[in-house]
This record gives C-alpha cells, structure tokens and sequence, in this order.
C-alpha cells in the first residue's frame, strides 16, 4: 500500500509563546502573525492586503483600521518588515525572520532594519538602534539605476573575467591567471544572508549556472535592481517564445544592455 504524503507545513519559533505569556506582543498580535506565517512562501515572503485581513481575522471589529494597527506595532516589535506605506494603498509584501529556508537555513530580518526607519503603532518614525554607516550610504546612491558612470559599465566577459579570475589587473604573472582553476561559489552551496542572496541564487538555478559570483558582483557593484530589471526582461523573451541557446550568457547580456539604457536616461 503506498504510503500517503504528508500534507505541507510550517513551524514557527517557540520563542512566540514566551513573548506572548510576558507581554511583548498582545494576543491579537499573536493571532495575526501566526495567521500571516501560515499563508507565506517557503522563502518567508508573503503579499498582504490589509482589506483581506480585516474581513478574514478581524471581521467583528469596527474599526477598520485595526489590521493596519496591528501591522505597524508588529514592525515596531521587529516581528516582520516591510517598506514604509505612507501614503499607499493595496497590497504589499511582508518579510518573516527565524524562517527555516528550503535550503536548510535560518533567514533573519536584521539587515532590513539597518537601512533606515519605521514607524510605531501610533504612526510616529522611530530611528532604528544601529546607526547607518556612511559606507552604506554609499552604496545605497551607487545602487540608484540612474546615477550608474558610463566608465563603469563592461561587458558580461569582462565581468565574468573580473569575478572567475584569482587575480587582479595588477598581477605580473598573466600567463599563470589563465591555466589557474576557477574556484568559484557553486550556486547549491551558496548560503544566502539576506532575501536579495536568496533571489540570486534563486535566478542563478533557474539559468542554469554553475556558480553565483556572478550575480553577486553585479548587486555588490550596482545594486540588486539591475538584476531584478534584467530578470523580469528576460523571462519576458522567455515567455514569448524566443530561442536561448545559452541562458547565462543571454541574461547578462541583459544586463549590460539594461545598464547601458539606464545610463542613457
């Protein structure tokens, strides 16, 4: 008799409970985040509509803006993250942290608070602890798709030479860089830090490469949108039917181009 699969599941960190039973979180609170931790991905990201929310959890409350409430307090509390709203309506997308990946690793959401600010319960900004260094200052305006110098762009050899290579251009001993093995970061050990890794290795195996330091030179060099740019372009030609033969070199070809018109604008 064949053995009947197990029907999909998710656990959640212990440390939930405890925070309930002393006060951090209300038990609304509670209710909430466990309710949004069972409808997201595997990869801890989840699309919300606060409407839905309201209707499915919170439907014998007259305040309409409750979800919205909770939401907030939520991020306040670090339980999840997502982008300032002010302003904005629909849906969005929210980050869950002590997630256990499908690649077997714990995804934190700390780094998403070092980039700036959030807002309280009460709708007040409130400056996360970690001061923001200028280094990363820097490379948030470098990661502005229009403020990419011409002098910066090169083509997807020169990058795959930049990255593959043990060696620097300052190197004497050319001829040794060129029968040295590549010993580069295969895509299946890559151990992503933050969601934008998970996205490169995500897209990396769906090209079929072999290695991800590719990927992550570009995000590191100019930001982790001229991938997302490039990617929604090439599963477009994808989509439509066009002929790629090799799918790593098309897709950076895409992103020479893409930087190229993004330097024009």
């Amino acid at each position: 008799m064949e053995q009947e699969k197990p029907k999909p599941y998710i656990t959640n960190p212990r440390f939930l409970a405890s925070d309930f039973k002393s006060g951090k979180i209300t038990r609304n609170e509670l209710l909430l985040l466990l309710w949004l931790r069972l409808n997201t991905n595997p990869f801890g990201i989840l699309t919300v509509n606060l409407s839905a929310i309201q209707e499915d959890i919170f439907y014998d409350t007259k305040n309409n803006n409750y979800a919205n409430k909770l939401m907030l307090s939520l991020l306040s509390k670090r339980y999840l993250y997502y982008e300032n709203r002010q302003g904005r309506r629909g849906s969005f997308e929210v980050h869950f942290g002590d997630w256990l990946l499908p690649n077997k690793t714990i995804r934190n959401i700390d780094h998403c608070f070092n980039q700036g600010e959030v807002r309280s319960e009460s709708g007040e900004m409130v400056k996360d602890s970690v001061e923001v260094s200028h280094k990363l200052k820097a490379v948030s305006q470098k990661s502005n798709d229009n403020n990419i110098p011409t002098n910066n762009i090169v083509s997807g050899s020169q990058l795959n030479r930049e990255v593959r290579s043990h060696y620097n251009d300052n190197d004497k001993d050319k001829e040794k860089d060129d029968i040295v093995a590549f010993k580069g970061i295969m895509v299946d050990d890559f151990r992503p830090e933050s969601y934008q890794e998970l996205r490169c290795q995500e897209i990396a195996k769906e090209l079929g490469e072999e290695h991800i330091n590719f990927l992550l030179s570009i995000k590191k060099k100019y930001g982790f949108g001229i991938i997302e740019k490039a990617w929604g372009l090439y599963r477009e030609d994808r989509d439509k039917g066009k002929k790629i033969v090799n799918p790593p070199a098309y897709f950076q070809g895409i992103i020479k181009q893409t930087l190229i018109d993004n330097n024009r604008k």
